[in-house]
């Protein structure tokens, strides 16, 4: 007995043991920042679906109580999902309480665009839209690094943990994210037996040194089995070296760059938004609806040397069109490379060669209307002059802030012009320009969109999209009001 217990201890801990436990350290931070980078691709979910919403509640849907109501949904998804899955701790306490600005983020950009669609404009609140949108982004700057103070691991310096049966237990020299410790479910071996429990692997280890057994073993021939074995080459593994080339730590290592990556990108909008608001929107791109530089037309002459087709003389001598759909090509064409050169009867050059017989042949047309008394026919002075016609007389009018009418009527007679919503909104405006009145109709509301009017001597005449026909009674609206059945 005393021979056994100088290889073995009673309590000594197994060597596969430690062995699982050496081994737990290559798999070790993947399993934990795993589970970590999972939680914060939710949060970043839910902050997206929160902006998608608000977009559309407000910009399309117009629906001002909905795009308020939609963050508290979300955010509080987005609190009570990274409560639970964390503890405050004064290790992965040094932004304590930053994620609450990532929580406020959505009701800031709320509150920006709640201003950006107001009725009516102002500079001061241009200034303070700016202000709100530059505050959702710091927020959000401030809640990245939070995320980046939870994943931070750590030693634990009050030592190893109390092992209890069923909870999870690590050596305290791991480094891990304590704000997770909760609900790390790490479980690695003791490192020492509980008293009567036996290792049947040190009691063969003990048969085998003592020669215990049926059979004693042939201590020669087990020593030349190990020393060939020992002597016997071994296949290099490339696994295992790529394994001990990199670091245990390396999830840890791309996980702070991810976080680090999108603090960044907050920061660099942050510094984006504020050259916008010195520099203008309009400096850095064109107005909505203007083609790009290189397609820019405005200043050009219009004449067929303006259209680029495969004979223009400014062009390569090997440019190609590649539009084999619309492109017409001439029998027996050059067929090199693939493609055929556009032929000299191209469609477009046609189309401009003929535009001046067109209006010559309109205004015969119109001539011959005239001279055979066609009722039908518009007044002389009302008929184009020709390709370039003269411009039409602008007359100066100031519309209502956010006016936006869609029909016009003049009653005979009268000085004045009456623009008209759809949604029962109008303006009276002088025909020879100036300031236009606004007035709302009274009893036009329940049948739906206007789609037709008219203002005859009795009255102005609606039609609805319901099929209802409606009067207006009177040569105007009264006190901004017009009451209409």
């Amino acid at each position: 007995q005393a021979e056994i217990a100088e290889l073995h201890d009673d309590d000594e801990a197994p060597q596969h043991f430690a062995l699982l436990m050496e081994a737990q350290k290559e798999w070790r931070d993947y399993d934990v920042y795993a589970r970590i980078t999972m939680l914060y691709g939710t949060l970043a979910f839910l902050h997206a679906v929160t902006y998608y919403a608000i977009g559309t509640a407000i910009a399309e849907l117009r629906g001002f109580w909905v795009m308020w109501s939609l963050p508290f949904v979300f955010v509080a998804a987005q609190a009570l999902v990274l409560r639970l899955e964390t503890f405050q701790t004064e290790r992965n306490n040094k932004l304590p309480n930053c994620e609450y600005l990532g929580y406020l983020a959505p009701f800031l950009a709320c509150a920006a665009c709640t201003i950006e669609y107001r009725y009516y404009y102002s500079q001061a609140q241009v200034a303070v839209a700016w202000g709100l949108a530059l505050s959702a982004l710091f927020g959000h700057l401030m809640f990245a690094l939070r995320l980046l103070d939870l994943a931070w691991p750590s030693n634990d310096p009050l030592g190893d943990m109390p092992e209890e049966p069923g909870k999870q237990w690590w050596p305290a020299s791991w480094a891990v994210p304590r704000a997770f410790a909760k609900n790390l479910w790490m479980i690695t071996p003791p490192k020492e037996r509980q008293p009567g429990q036996s290792c049947l692997l040190h009691e063969m280890d003990n048969l085998a040194a003592t020669g215990g057994g049926s059979a004693s073993p042939d201590k020669n021939s087990t020593a030349k089995k190990s020393a060939a074995s020992a002597a016997a080459p071994s296949a290099p593994i490339p696994t295992l070296e790529f394994g001990v080339a990199r670091t245990h730590d390396l999830p840890w290592h791309l996980t702070r760059l991810a976080i680090l990556s999108v603090a960044f990108q907050w920061l660099f909008m942050m510094v984006a938004t504020g050259v916008e608001v010195v520099m203008g929107p309009e400096s850095l791109m064109k107005p909505p609806g203007e083609p790009p530089w290189i397609r820019d037309i405005k200043g050009r002459m219009w004449a067929p040397e303006s259209v680029h087709t495969s004979r223009s003389g400014a062009l390569p001598e090997d440019y190609r069109l590649f539009a084999a759909s619309t492109a017409h090509y001439t029998e027996g064409g050059d067929t090199s490379a693939g493609h055929r050169r556009l032929g000299s009867d191209s469609p477009v050059d046609d189309l401009i060669k003929a535009v001046p017989e067109l209006t010559e042949l309109l205004e015969k047309l119109a001539g011959a209307r005239a001279e055979a008394g066609d009722q039908t026919a518009p007044p002389s002075d009302e008929v184009p002059g020709g390709f370039m016609a003269p411009e039409m007389k602008v007359q100066e009018i100031a519309w209502p802030p956010l006016f936006e009418p869609h029909h016009l009527a003049h009653q005979p007679g009268s000085g004045h012009l009456a623009a008209l919503t759809r949604r029962g909104f109008g303006a009276l405006a002088p025909v020879g320009g100036g300031n236009a009145e606004p007035f709302a109709f009274d009893g036009v509301a329940e049948h739906g969109p206007i789609v037709g009017a008219a203002w005859l001597r009795e009255g102005l005449l609606l039609a609805s999209r319901a099929g209802a026909i409606l009067r207006c009674a009177g040569e105007g609206p009264a006190e901004g009001v017009w009451a209409c059945a």
